[in-house]
C-alpha cells in the first residue's frame, strides 16, 4: 500500500518501494500499490490508475492515494517511462502515444479489466490517449490541471531539464532545490506544504541517474507522435473530468486546450477549484478524491443499467 501522513504529522517523506514491470526490452516501469503479478494473481475488476506529471512522482500522490484507499478503492500509481522511479532507456519512444501503450500493457500484466485513469499535468494527455486506445476498458479520465497537449515537449519537461542540468554539482544541487521550491510556489496558492523534505522527495528521482535523466528529457522534447492529438481525442468515449485551479498559475492549461477538449470529447466537464493553482493533488487532494469517487459512482450506475 502507498500510505503517508501529512507534512505536519510526518517530519520526513515516506520511503516508496516500487515493483518493476518490464513492458519491452530495457523498458521497466515503476508500479506502486499494484497487486502482485503472475499466474496466481487475481483478476481486478476495476480500480484507479494515477499517473504523476513530469515534475512529480508517486510521492506527489501520497495524500490522494491515502484518501482513495481509505474509501476502499484499489489504487495503482504508475510512473511513465523516463519519469519518477521508472527506467530511462535512451533509445525508447517517449511519445505520449507510446506512454499510453505502456499503461495498457501494465493493466494487462496485472490483470486489471477496467480502470479510471487520472493524470497530472502532461500525464493527463497520456490518460486521454489510453482512453482512445482501449475505450472499452477505461471507466473515466480525471485530469489534474492538464490540458490536452500535442507532444511531450511541454513546460514541465523544459522545467525538469533546467533543474536537472543544475543538479550536476553539489553547489548546483543547493541552487536547484531553491529554484525548484520557487517553481512549486509559482504553481501553488497555498505554500505551507512545501518543506525541505518535500523538495528533496520531488528532486530525488532526478538525482537517481542524472546523466540518463538529462538525455531522456532531451528525447522527450523531440518525440514525434504517431497519432495526432485531435484524432486521439475524437476516439475518447469515457467521461472526462478536468480539475483546474481558479487562480491562474504557471503550468495551467490554456483556454485553447480546454476548448479543444470540450469540442472533441462530448463527455468532458471542467471544474475550477477555489484557492488552488495547478498542484491540486497537493493543495486540495480531498477535492480530487471526491471527484474520482463521484466519477466511479457514475460509471457504476451506468454499467448497472
Amino acid at each position: 500500500m502507498l500510505l503517508a501522513s501529512s507534512a505536519a504529522a510526518q517530519p520526513s517523506p515516506p520511503v516508496y518501494s516500487p515493483r518493476y514491470l518490464h513492458v519491452a526490452p530495457a523498458e521497466s516501469l515503476a508500479v506502486f500499490g499494484a497487486p502482485t503479478s503472475g499466474p496466481t494473481a487475481s483478476t481486478v475488476a476495476s480500480g484507479v490508475v494515477l499517473l504523476p506529471g513530469t515534475l512529480g512522482s508517486a510521492f506527489a500522490f501520497r495524500h490522494l492515494t491515502r484518501t482513495l484507499e481509505a474509501a476502499g478503492v484499489r489504487v495503482l500509481v504508475l510512473d511513465p517511462l523516463g519519469m519518477g522511479a521508472s527506467g530511462r532507456p535512451l533509445d525508447a519512444d517517449y511519445s505520449l502515444e507510446a506512454q499510453a501503450r505502456r499503461v495498457v500493457q501494465v493493466l494487462d500484466a496485472l490483470g486489471w479489466q477496467r480502470a479510471l485513469i487520472a493524470g497530472q499535468g502532461t500525464s493527463a494527455t497520456i490518460a486521454l490517449r489510453v482512453a482512445a486506445r482501449v475505450p472499452e476498458r477505461v471507466l473515466g479520465v480525471v485530469s489534474i490541471a492538464g490540458g490536452p497537449v500535442a507532444s511531450q515537449g511541454t513546460d514541465g519537461v523544459r522545467t525538469a531539464l533546467r533543474f536537472a542540468r543544475l543538479l550536476d554539482t553539489p553547489p548546483g544541487r543547493a541552487l536547484a532545490r531553491r529554484h525548484f521550491a520557487r517553481e512549486l510556489r509559482a504553481r501553488a496558492v497555498e505554500h505551507g506544504w512545501i518543506t525541505r523534505d518535500v523538495e528533496r522527495a520531488y528532486t530525488a528521482s532526478l538525482l537517481a541517474d542524472l546523466p540518463s535523466t538529462l538525455r531522456v528529457l532531451q528525447r522527450m522534447q523531440g518525440a514525434p507522435e504517431s497519432v495526432p492529438l485531435e484524432d486521439a481525442l475524437r476516439r475518447v468515449r469515457a467521461p472526462v473530468q478536468v480539475f483546474v485551479g481558479r487562480e491562474q498559475r504557471t503550468g495551467a492549461p490554456s483556454a485553447a486546450q480546454l476548448a479543444l477538449l470540450t469540442r472533441l470529447v462530448p463527455a468532458a466537464r471542467i471544474d475550477s477549484v477555489d484557492g488552488t493553482g495547478v498542484l491540486l493533488h497537493e493543495e486540495t487532494p480531498e477535492v480530487i478524491a471526491r471527484g474520482i469517487l463521484a466519477l466511479l459512482a457514475r460509471t457504476a450506475t451506468v454499467s448497472a443499467r
